[in-house]
């Protein structure tokens, strides 16, 4: 990588600086900085797409743009060293058709997983110049992986990376494939998968017809259906007991990431 640096430049020209004001994943290729009057200025190529980001320091840190804004009309006053970066890099067929910082949102990955599901964390980063993201989300502190097209993002429940697919996938990914801290079961989870157990989560009187547990990014789900009315109850191991809710409210909009075991209930 490569920066140019002008005397009496007060801003903080390094990767590290600028890296921190783009969005998470980011790796740099190249960076530039140059003082433009008053202003101090850096342009940044990075991975994923051979993305261009043009940033102007605030007297604190760095402030980024992307460089649609700045290649076209708002260009004025900048100098070649820095205008150079809109030209296309070497492997500009790579590029994303949208922003990576597009890409890299809570909204923008919602958008592709189950209706229901709410953020609780995310990870975006380059895998050989391809935009993978990681996110970790509620209900059941499910996790997905999902890669960018270059429009959205396809998501794949965690089983299909954990195991033998996670080849190539860096540590800040694949840490997702561990369960939260807070979702260990402080029980074996034979003692926590019985009858017994479920039952006493649920309504006095009501009598197991079957059931079925599951993992599920980490944390220990169940279905059951009971007698009278043939009654449905979802429930969720909070470590030392069973919490109980009705089915409707994860057979409808709530169901984000629950595998088809359980869902097979909700018929």
């Amino acid at each position: 990588m490569t920066s140019s640096k002008v005397s009496n430049f007060k801003a903080d020209c390094s990767s590290h600086a600028i890296l921190s004001a783009l969005p998470g994943g980011a790796t740099m290729q190249e960076f530039t900085c140059a003082k433009v009057g008053d202003t101090e200025w850096a342009a940044a190529r990075v991975n994923p797409g051979d993305t261009v980001f043009f940033l102007q320091w605030n007297g604190t840190k760095w402030k980024a743009e992307d460089s649609q804004s700045i290649c076209g009309t708002a260009s004025a006053g900048l100098p070649q060293s820095l205008l150079s970066y809109c030209q296309a890099g070497p492997s500009s067929s790579t590029s994303p058709t949208r922003p990576v910082t597009e890409a890299c949102t809570s909204e923008a990955i919602l958008a592709a997983l189950p209706a229901g599901a709410t953020m609780q964390k995310f990870t975006c980063a380059d895998v050989g110049g391809k935009l993978w993201a990681a996110a970790r989300v509620s209900p059941g502190d499910t996790v997905f992986f999902l890669r960018w097209n270059g429009t959205k993002w396809n998501a794949q429940d965690s089983e299909s990376i954990c195991g033998t697919a996670s080849a190539g996938l860096p540590q800040s990914l694949l840490s997702y494939c561990q369960a939260a801290p807070s979702s260990s079961p402080t029980r074996p989870v034979t003692e926590a998968c019985t009858s017994e157990a479920i039952l006493a989560a649920l309504p006095a009187g009501a009598t197991m017809q079957e059931f079925t547990c599951a993992d599920v990014g980490g944390k220990l789900w169940a279905a059951a259906r009971v007698s009278p009315g043939d009654t449905v109850f979802f429930l969720q191991w909070n470590g030392t007991k069973w919490d109980a809710q009705d089915s409707q409210s994860i057979c409808g909009t709530a169901s984000a990431g629950l595998p088809q075991s359980l869902l097979s209930y909700c018929k």
